[in-house]
């Protein structure tokens, strides 16, 4: 039941997400570093292009130094593992290329259907937070984008708004790996105003005012990926700073 459990949990508590790159080298550290800083849940996704092979062998490694659920956060239908004990079952919202909308989800419906792990439908909003694209702006294309600024309050709402009332279990506003700036907190003060299912954020958070600012906001989680990686003495407090809603 782990996908009502965190549904509980985002209504109910602060929710602290780690995201680790099953491309990457350094997983099992990273996943070391996930547990021992007080995150709730790792997420297992990456912006290129991966093999199920690799995300299999990431989820299967992760398994023996972490005992935190593993939820994976695909970005297509090849990650989709059935290691995992969670899928997220992402719709981006914002593209204009329906391969981004069911394409991709076609394929990954079959692998669930046929292995059976636990499912959420999510809304995924991606931001565009700064001039240099991101590295999943790069593999989507700004071109496939209804580009979402920092300055585009309404348009925020309005697919927030058609999330909630399409039914997505939560929505997951992301300005990206090694985005320049985070999703701005005049955007994600209007959404918590008017959404009324759990709000997630992610994308250049990579301080502890950071975290405290979007928790006193009323945001249910948060996302951090790069930073686990870059600055991992600085995780546990800017985990404490969202949970708590202090810097002490």
């Amino acid at each position: 039941m782990i996908g009502k459990d965190l549904l509980d949990l985002l209504k109910k508590e602060k929710v602290c997400f780690g995201l680790i790159d099953p491309d990457k080298k350094n997983v099992k550290e990273a996943a070391k570093v996930i547990e021992k800083s007080g995150f709730d849940i790792l997420l297992v996704g990456g912006s290129t292009g991966i093999s199920r092979d690799i995300v299999d062998e990431a989820i299967l490694e992760i398994r023996e130094n972490c005992n935190l659920p593993i939820v994976i956060f695909p970005n297509s239908s090849e990650a989709i593992s059935k290691h995992a004990d969670l899928v997220l079952f992402i719709t981006l919202m914002n593209a204009t290329d329906v391969k981004y909308v069911f394409g991709e989800q076609k394929k990954g419906a079959r692998l669930i259907q046929k292995w059976k792990p636990e499912s959420l439908p999510v809304a995924y909003i991606l931001f565009s937070t700064g001039k240099k694209p991101t590295s999943v702006e790069k593999v989507v294309g700004r071109d496939n984008l209804d580009i979402i600024s920092n300055k585009d309050v309404e348009k925020s709402i309005d697919y927030g708004l058609c999330a909630q009332f399409s039914g997505k279990s939560f929505i997951y506003c992301d300005a990206g790996s090694g985005a320049e700036k985070p999703i701005s907190f005049e955007i994600v003060h209007a959404l918590t105003r008017i959404i009324e299912i759990p709000l997630v954020i992610g994308g250049g958070i990579r301080t502890n005012m950071d975290a405290l600012t979007l928790s006193r906001l009323g945001v249910n989680g948060i996302v951090i990926g790069t930073e686990i990686e870059e600055n991992p003495k600085e995780m546990k407090g800017i985990v404490s700073a969202f949970k708590t809603g202090s810097l002490f």
